[in-house]
């Protein structure tokens, strides 16, 4: 009887564990192309959700080339998570 209580719990627990690590967070590389096209860029703030942040202060737009190609060379080919 013991044997089987064991045994019992051991399988709950390994039932219990075997759902601790699924994450849904999926990972991305950001890709942009036709790097040295760009001559306007318009950089808004999100929160960690993702959502648009509502004041005045988060977004801006850059006209300066060499600025826009810095930001690009910073943010192209890096991690995102979505």
């Amino acid at each position: 009887m013991k044997k089987v209580k064991g045994l019992l719990y051991l399988v709950v627990i390994l039932f219990l564990l075997s759902g601790c690590n699924q994450t849904e967070s999926k990972s991305i590389v950001l890709n942009i192309p036709h790097v040295d096209e760009y001559t306007f860029l318009y950089v808004q703030g999100v929160d960690k959700d993702g959502d648009v942040v509502p004041y005045e202060g988060a977004s801006e737009g850059i006209k300066d080339i060499e600025k826009i190609r810095t930001f690009i060379s910073k943010v192209n080919k890096l991690e995102a998570v979505r």
